[in-house]
């Protein structure tokens, strides 16, 4: 698995990328100050290469992408969920404008389904590939 800041978004760095590899209760942290506009966005953090072998026959029927995040203030929100697809971040995006991370607990959000495509085609070599992955882009909304 490869973790990365990707600066074609937001304005505010990530810090310690390694910690968003496992699930062990260490973060991955950006500080947004502000709340308005890029001054109060990270880059997308893109992780990459899950090391999936699927089958070549096997077919996609959708892609399910759960996130593990927490906040250290109110009002943060990912606001753009993205595949990422032969390195190329896909236009759809399923980030939620409206909802904020939990501040106290662990918050798992699932985007996409088990029969969601994202808007887009997908094959076995697409997934198992190691640019295949997601980018999620966080917003502090307060």
């Amino acid at each position: 698995m490869i973790v990365l800041q990707d600066a074609s978004a937001g304005t505010t760095s990530w810090d310690n990328l390694s910690n968003a590899t496992v699930v062990d209760n260490t973060y991955a942290s950006s500080t947004m100050s502000g709340n308005t506009g890029d001054s109060a966005s990270s880059y997308y953090i893109k992780v990459l290469d899950w090391g999936f072998e699927l089958p070549s026959n096997a077919v996609i029927l959708g892609v399910v992408v759960t996130i593990k995040h927490k906040a250290s203030g109110t009002g943060v929100r990912a606001t753009e969920v993205k595949l990422v697809k032969g390195g190329t971040i896909q236009a759809t995006n399923k980030g939620i404008d409206s909802a904020n991370i939990g501040t106290t607990d662990d918050t798992y959000d699932t985007y996409g389904a088990i029969d969601d495509l994202w808007s887009g085609t997908w094959t076995a070599g697409d997934i198992n590939d190691e640019d295949f992955g997601v980018v999620v882009r966080y917003r502090n909304c307060l």
